[in-house]
């Protein structure tokens, strides 16, 4: 339960930047999430009608969810694998457990402990080393990939996504809570994906091959990387689950070099290795000495 997620992901964000050239970024986002609505809809439909003044009275809430976990991250992300590589992409989202309590604090009021903050700026260094190549004159020349800063907002949203769900409601079961929040998040996409096809005319192929990635991202890099992700907070916690983002980096890494051909770079691994670090600061609790 603890290292499908990861797995799932990972998969996700190397066949994005594969087959960037076939699937247009929003396309393949709108279709992922329809295809995984017509499979929680056959699951979970009856739970969701009988929970309908449930998701009726929370619907500015879900409508929040929506768009930033469903329709802002993923599409982001697509757009981001456009220009960037899957590598960058997985180690730039290594960084989300450390930004995840900035947001946390700054919605929640949830204060920073000052080990925390020490991890946080350290892992944000490993983000700013990724970003600007191991050459940080290419910052101050924001001489940067626009997919990079793609991948940023992606993180950013889920951030944000993350630290808002300690107001999840608690009336919603959470078959119907995914599937309200996809359904939002399909509902979102529809215009840009219009627009995307009337601007750029890039459309779905229409082949055995876009069928299995469809489903592939709609059963596995959605709805059970979610099922298992959920069951392993059950099991052994949220913050020991939350490490689990430290093996996209790997996962995707190994992938990307194996499947695409893709280099890795000194300044990979240093920047990798600060927001590791950097995690571990922020999210290892310390024993105490009564416990």
């Amino acid at each position: 339960m603890f290292v499908l997620p990861p797995l799932f992901w990972s998969g996700n964000l190397v066949m994005a930047r594969g087959l960037h050239e076939v699937f247009p970024p929003v396309g393949l986002a709108f279709w992922r999430w329809t295809a995984a609505l017509a499979i929680l809809l056959a699951v979970g439909g009856r739970m969701a009608w009988l929970q309908r003044r449930s998701i009726l009275s929370h619907w500015r809430l879900l409508v929040v969810y929506g768009l930033l976990g469903v329709a802002g991250y993923n599409t982001f992300l697509y757009v981001g694998l456009q220009t960037t590589t899957a590598i960058n992409a997985a180690v730039l989202n290594a960084g989300l457990p450390l930004i995840i309590p900035l947001f946390t604090w700054l919605l929640a009021g949830e204060r920073l402990t000052a080990r925390q903050a020490v991890g946080l700026a350290l892992s944000l260094s490993g983000v700013l080393w990724i970003l600007c190549r191991g050459d940080p004159s290419a910052l101050a020349a924001l001489s940067f990939r626009a997919g990079d800063g793609w991948i940023l907002l992606a993180v950013l949203s889920w951030a944000i996504y993350s630290a808002l769900l300690r107001y999840r409601p608690a009336d919603l079961s959470p078959l119907v809570f995914m599937l309200t929040m996809v359904g939002v998040g399909v509902a979102a996409l529809c215009p840009f994906y219009t627009w995307e096809l009337m601007a750029t005319g890039r459309r779905m192929p229409l082949s055995g091959q876009s069928l299995a990635v469809v489903l592939y991202l709609a059963l596995f890099a959605s709805i059970l990387a979610w099922i298992c992700w959920n069951r392993s907070v059950v099991l052994i916690g949220a913050t020991r689950t939350g490490l689990a983002f430290h093996l996209i980096p790997l996962f995707s890494g190994a992938m990307a070099i194996a499947l695409l051909g893709e280099a890795l770079y000194g300044y990979h691994l240093v920047g990798g290795l600060c927001i590791l670090v950097g995690i571990v600061l922020t999210t290892v609790v310390r024993r105490t000495a009564a416990a």
